[in-house]
């Protein structure tokens, strides 16, 4: 309620009693302005509080890009909250005005009749209640809008943790990790893939495992009898995988699923299975060269699993030759070859180690100690035994060698040992575990009078990670 009064005492619109009654209430107005200032400021301290709190306690840290997006909205909605708060606390904080007061002091030391100077007094009264309500009013305005706006951030913020969370959600049975999403695995494994050199020497190149399937026959070993289960091309990776259903290549009460791989012994196997018993892919002899060409074009299969912290990562990559020979032994070697090589990943995604299988035990070396082709660790096949390696057989690492072509200097790196490069890349980085031959629990190759000269074990549940 808004009254005029003229200083020489006539009224415009009332008495002197209805200007008291209007610098009341306009008192009054200010005041009630005083509770939305206070509360405005908590709830923003509150969302501030929660917001900080939230970044804080996010269960596994974002990598890369993801992160300083965070950072960034983290800031800015910080900073909008701050002034939030100091708008709020300016409009609760109480202001007067003193303009029209300091007009009304000589009127009343000059000895003014007494109605003058209350009436002087009410009207110093209702404008500076209406200013500061004016004033409180439009700081009140400000606190909300720049409120407002600070929520845009924490939004987004809170969509980029819910896009993350969402993407990295465990598929079973597609990439055996728990909590990464199968684009994101996809990306780190063809991102840090190995390039593998093979010894000048080596006569047994790397094979699709589907090409090998493609003309095995798989056979029941009992006895010094080998009946033919399944005769080649009777779809023979869809009824060995774990994944074959009522396909399954069956004897008796045993599955192909199940661990048969003669001279295998273990926990998994059946208890009334004689130990030289078992399931066995029995291989075309004229597949054991396998692809020795220069960069053949042979997929590598990766298995990515949580790491012993959890929030770590490892990347299993496995590849296959179709013969095992050691170079400088007189054993007479075994069909089929699985090896594998590790890389380990920080929270961050980062490579920090590479860890070897070997029949001996895994060896772990330092990615710092490796050579890399970019994102790519070198390693190095064994000659006909095929065992990976961070150096050649000859004990050699890669080299690089520099030139200068006119004002460039281009570098390529040398693989001193080796005579041909094995370059698994796109589409021939494959998930292991949507291979629908992944889980056979019999041999992969004949099998021999031994251990030493059986076809191995191949990736399965039975076989870890990097476990020779």
């Amino acid at each position: 309620m808004r009254v005029k009064v003229d200083v020489d005492g006539e009224e415009r619109g009332t008495d002197a009693a209805a200007v008291h009654d209007a610098a009341r209430e306009e008192r009054a107005g200010s005041s009630a302005a005083h509770a939305p200032a206070v509360g405005l400021a908590a709830i923003a301290g509150v969302v501030l509080v929660a917001a900080c709190a939230a970044s804080l306690l996010v269960r596994e840290e974002p990598a890369g890009t993801e992160r300083d997006v965070l950072g960034v909205l983290l800031m800015l909605a910080a900073l909008l909250l701050l002034v939030a708060i100091g708008l709020a606390v300016a409009a609760a904080w109480p202001q007067r005005s003193r303009g029209l007061e300091e007009l009304a002091r000589p009127a009343l030391a000059a000895g003014e009749p007494a109605e003058r100077r209350a009436r002087l007094v009410a009207l110093a009264g209702v404008e500076t209640a209406q200013c500061e309500r004016a004033r409180r009013g439009r700081l009140l305005a400000a606190a909300l809008t720049v409120f407002a706006l600070s929520l845009i951030p924490i939004a987004a913020q809170a969509a980029v943790v819910a896009f993350e969370s969402g993407g990295t959600e465990g598929r079973d049975g597609t990439d055996g990790t728990d909590g990464q999403d199968e684009t994101t695995v996809q990306e780190l494994a063809e991102r840090y893939a190995p390039t593998i050199g093979l010894h000048r020497r080596e006569r047994y190149g790397p094979l699709d495992p589907a090409m090998f399937l493609q003309t095995a026959t798989v056979r029941w070993a009992q006895r010094g009898r080998d009946p033919q289960i399944l005769r080649p091309g009777r779809q023979t990776a869809a009824a060995i995988g774990a994944a074959c259903d009522e396909r399954c290549a069956t004897v008796g009460p045993y599955l192909s699923d199940q661990l048969t791989r003669p001279y295998r012994r273990g926990r998994a196997r059946p208890r009334r299975l004689p130990v030289t018993d078992g399931l066995y892919l029995d291989g075309d002899a004229t597949l054991r060269p396998g692809q020795l060409v220069p960069r053949p074009s042979v997929p590598i299969f990766y298995e990515a699993t949580p790491a012993a912290d959890a929030a770590s990562m490892q990347i299993t990559y496995w590849a296959f030759f179709p013969f095992h020979r050691a170079l400088r032994q007189r054993a007479r070697g075994h069909e089929g070859d699985w090896e594998a090589v590790t890389v380990e990943l920080d929270p961050q995604r980062r490579p920090t180690t590479v860890r070897f299988a070997r029949p001996g035990g895994a060896r772990t070396v330092a990615w710092s100690d490796l050579t890399a082709r970019g994102t790519h660790p070198l390693v190095f096949a064994t000659a006909q035994s095929h065992e990976l390696a961070a150096r050649s057989s000859g004990g050699r690492r890669a080299s690089r060698r520099c030139v200068r072509v006119g004002r460039r200097r281009v570098c390529t790196l040398h693989l001193r040992g080796a005579a041909l490069r094995w370059e698994p890349r796109g589409a021939n980085v494959q998930a292991l575990r949507e291979q629908p031959w992944y889980g056979f629990g019999g041999a992969w190759g004949r099998v021999g009078a031994s251990n030493a000269t059986t076809g191995p074990l191949g990736p399965s549940r039975f076989r870890p990670p990097a476990a020779p």
